[in-house]
């Protein structure tokens, strides 16, 4: 017989299922035993094809695809002995290994028309009639097929025991069961208090509609000791926190707290702070019974009636600036520079402004300036002050400004030639020759018509 110095090495097959080695018996036309290039293990008779293999067939898995009969067999080191195994016995395990045992008797199944007597817990019950099966449990048969069960009566249920109840009790828990038991300090409906009356028990007084509980050894009322409602207009004497008081003069009702008379409905105080955001925020109405937060306006602004805005009012008292529309009448602008700026308070305004004469400036005169509203009144009425420069020599030229019917002032210079001082039309000499530079400035109060 040959012998191998070093291992056998064979690769060069075509897959796993060809054969690598094949071993047989002189005479045989089929191989015993063959060993496939994957592995498996293939046994025959040595006539016929191999009809029993052993194969590797996942990772840590043997498996055959035939019958394995071994004398012994172990399972993570637990023998499994089948010895003296009849029918119906099952493997049970004795401390040692498993071995063939019979079933030992467990819960009785009983099928008939009504329950069975002495039940164990775990029995099983037929219904014969129904066809429902039940299981005993806790004292009680448990329906487990068909319809659920229906509670018919207190005392179907587990842990209610009211074997007698009468008329009036309620179910109370003594610590196991739910039973039958009688309202102890109950309302009690009459003319004279209830004898031996406990804590907590309730008694209307049927003569004068007066309801009263029991405590601390006395009838006590419910709402009496100041606690009822007083109507008067003047608010009661020695009251008692909780009291309510109707004041009838003025509709308004009050509870007392805190040493105080606080009126139900009005806008508690504790809610004011927290309608405010920050310093000088006011709070306005905004209807009936509604307010809301005014922000707080810019420094120098005054507070107006404004019924287009949310709040109903609005701050007021900055100088609107007009001096891009300014119109004159008199005077032509061209490249003149313009300021004119005004303050409404209510009906009351304040028009100021100024004009510096450019290069294609002129003055016609009478020089009139419109007003940013219509004023109350006409002529001579509102007298202000204004004054006209000539930047030449450096002249000033006092006037005066006075509303010219309704929608402008006048600006006339004041002429001193006589033994009062009066108003003077300026025109384009008057009280100097115009020219680039020159400038006129106006000083207005007036009240909105």
């Amino acid at each position: 017989m040959p012998t191998f110095p070093e291992r056998i090495r064979a690769r060069k097959f075509t897959s796993a299922a060809s054969t690598a080695v094949d071993i047989g018996v002189n005479g045989d036309t089929q191989a015993r035993l063959a060993i496939d290039a994957g592995g498996k293990l293939i046994w025959g008779t040595g006539s016929i094809s191999g009809d029993v293999t052993l194969y590797r067939d996942s990772a840590n898995i043997l498996k055959t695809d035939d019958t394995f009969t071994a004398s012994a067999l172990f399972v993570n080191g637990i023998e499994i002995d089948t010895t003296g195994a009849t029918a119906n016995n099952i493997l049970k395990y004795n401390g040692t290994k498993f071995t063939a045992a019979s079933i030992s008797a467990g819960a009785a199944v009983t099928s008939s028309a009504t329950a069975p007597n002495s039940p164990n817990i775990g029995d099983l019950w037929l219904d014969s009639v129904n066809v429902d099966l039940y299981i005993y449990y806790d004292n009680h048969w448990v329906q487990l097929t068909g319809e659920e069960p229906l509670v018919e009566d207190l005392n179907d249920l587990a842990d209610v025991d009211t074997p007698s109840p009468v008329a009036g009790q309620f179910l109370k828990f003594d610590g196991t069961n739910w039973t039958a038991d009688t309202i102890i300090g109950g309302a009690t409906t009459s003319s004279s208090a209830p004898n031996s009356p406990t804590t907590g028990q309730m008694w209307f007084d049927t003569d004068d509609a007066r309801t009263y509980v029991y405590y601390d050894n006395y009838w006590v009322e419910v709402g009496a000791s100041g606690m009822a409602a007083t109507v008067s207009d003047s608010t009661p004497s020695n009251p008692i926190s909780g009291q309510i008081w109707y004041k009838s003069d003025t509709g308004g009702t009050y509870v007392y707290y805190n040493s105080v008379w606080v009126e139900v409905g009005a806008v508690p105080a504790a809610i004011l702070p927290t309608i405010v955001d920050a310093k000088g925020d006011l709070i306005v109405g905004t209807a009936n019974d509604t307010v809301a937060r005014q922000a707080v306006g810019a420094n120098d602004r005054v507070l107006m009636a404004a019924s287009g805005e949310t709040t109903g009012v609005k701050w007021g008292g900055t100088y609107t600036d007009v001096s891009s529309t300014q119109t004159f009448t008199g005077f032509t602008k061209g490249n003149a520079t313009v300021t004119s700026k005004y303050l409404r308070i209510g009906d009351f305004v304040h028009f100021w402004g100024g004009v510096v004469l450019g290069s294609t400036s002129s003055m016609a005169g009478p020089l009139d300036i419109a007003l940013p509203f219509t004023a109350e009144q006409g002529i001579l009425f509102h007298p202000n002050a204004g004054f006209y420069y000539d930047s030449s020599p450096g002249t000033l030229y006092w006037a005066v400004s006075i509303n010219i019917g309704t929608t402008a002032l006048r600006l006339p210079a004041i002429l001193t030639s006589g033994t009062f001082a009066t108003n003077y039309d300026v025109g384009a000499a008057t009280p100097f020759t115009w020219a680039n530079g020159d400038s006129f400035f106006w000083n207005h109060f007036f009240k909105v018509a």
